[in-house]
């Protein structure tokens, strides 16, 4: 997966974004901004390179009251 400070920001690691891509059956990223960035970055992955939100889609849950909730240890 390729997250903000993972693909924006310049470090000193020795396996570089451009190896990782290289190597990557699928990469994936949460935005459609790093989608595109990627893909004008590493064009020779565009096609490997999908965008997956993260989140819960919220619909099929109805909202409880703090009493109606339980938690265990």
């Amino acid at each position: 997966t390729g997250h903000a400070n993972d693909i924006f920001c310049d470090n000193d690691f020795p396996t570089t974004n451009e190896m990782l891509v290289r190597g990557a059956t699928l990469i994936v990223t949460e935005t459609d901004f790093a989608r595109r960035w990627m893909a004008e970055k590493y064009p020779f992955a565009r096609r490997r390179i999908v965008r997956v939100f993260n989140g819960v889609a919220t619909e099929g849950f109805a909202p409880r009251s703090p009493n109606q909730l339980s938690f265990s240890a």
